[in-house]
């Protein structure tokens, strides 16, 4: 009985040491209390579970390792500005850290980093194209003023010719209201340049382009909003803002 009661002692203290050692290991840390930082050795799936664990360090390794595979997908897709490119690796990534949780295969991460960028490159186009239909129909607003014609793509009957007049004055009012900067972005993107275009021209990086764009819209539809509300409703409806 009492060599029973030994054995059965042994076998706890081999099962709390166990359960000590593999504790400590995904926790980061060695025996002695040291942290253990992860390497480029590691698996995806060491990795991933160690970042689940708050190791920072692991999910560095990852996104050094899978960084060019991104690139590349990105670039067969289509996206062949850099600067397009670092935006959406970096948002991919972003995307994939706030949603770690949800791989429940840590050996699949490589596949799921795809899914996600897929979603990810999906929304940009989308983004692009309203970018575009945007910047279409304020061009055709920025013409007609510097012709001194009324924005009336599909509109023939007087009493909308009028209407449309009134919010070429209000747009145009607003455009003149915006930070210089801004403003000289808009209108000559408005005037057809592309973005990258405009980032030559001014001597800055296609990413402030966007930044100074994105900007401008959103205070000429806060100010639309706010000063003519029943006209921020049309021309949100019309996709001119």
């Amino acid at each position: 009985m009492h060599d029973l009661i030994n054995n059965i002692n042994r076998g706890r203290h081999v099962l709390y040491y166990s359960y000590f050692v593999i504790t400590i290991f995904w926790e980061g840390r060695s025996q002695n209390g040291k942290t253990v930082k992860p390497n480029s050795t590691w698996n995806d799936t060491q990795l991933v579970d160690a970042y689940k664990k708050g190791v920072q360090d692991a999910w560095d390794i990852l996104c050094k390792r899978h960084q060019k595979y991104l690139r590349r997908h990105f670039f067969r897709k289509g996206i062949t500005n850099p600067e397009d490119l670092n935006d959406l690796v970096q948002e991919t990534f972003l995307e994939a850290m706030r949603n770690i949780e949800q791989i429940h295969s840590p050996h699949h991460f490589p596949s799921w980093l795809v899914q996600v960028a897929i979603g990810k490159l999906s929304r940009w186009f989308e983004k692009e194209e309203r970018s575009r239909k945007i910047q279409d129909n304020l061009r055709s607003i920025v013409d007609a003023s510097e012709a001194g014609d009324i924005y009336e793509p599909a509109y023939l009957e007087p009493q909308q010719q009028a209407i449309d007049a009134e919010y070429l004055r209000i747009i145009i009012s607003m455009i003149d209201r915006l930070p210089p900067s801004q403003e000289k972005v808009f209108r000559m993107l408005c005037n057809g340049m592309t973005n990258t275009q405009v980032a030559s021209e001014l001597d800055i990086k296609v990413n402030a382009v966007n930044v100074r764009l994105s900007k401008a819209r959103r205070k000429l539809r806060n100010w639309i909003e706010t000063e003519y509300p029943e006209v921020f409703t049309d021309l949100v409806d019309r996709g001119v803002i």
